[in-house]
């Protein structure tokens, strides 16, 4: 997957980058214990492609200083001109792929 799909063993396509440019549905103030849906918008680099992507984003606040959250996105594959290689073990892979990543932020 990452050598033949993704190329990250080459430098130049080494990381997958979201660049955030948006964040939708954010309340003035929550209190620990409140969970708040985000959509956070951005510029999601994947081979050297980049796409505009939204993340739908479920945060939790854990304390005054601390959330927690579950981002998750759905692209294509060939908007990234990400192609499979054909060999017989892998079969009917869908073109559609499901992101998703939790994070924890603390307030510095």
């Amino acid at each position: 997957m990452q050598r033949f799909v993704l190329q990250s063993n080459s430098e130049e396509y080494r990381y997958i980058i979201f660049t955030p440019t948006a964040i939708a549905g954010v309340p003035n103030t929550a209190s620990a214990g409140e969970t708040i849906e985000l959509q956070i918008t951005g510029d999601l680099t994947i081979s050297g492609v980049t796409k505009p992507v939204t993340f739908a984003t479920t945060v939790t606040v854990a304390s005054d200083s601390q959330i927690n959250g579950l981002a998750t996105a759905q692209v294509l594959r060939s908007d990234y001109n990400l192609t499979i290689p054909s060999v017989p073990s892998v079969a009917n892979v869908t073109d559609e792929v499901q992101l998703q990543f939790q994070f924890i932020a603390n307030a510095s």
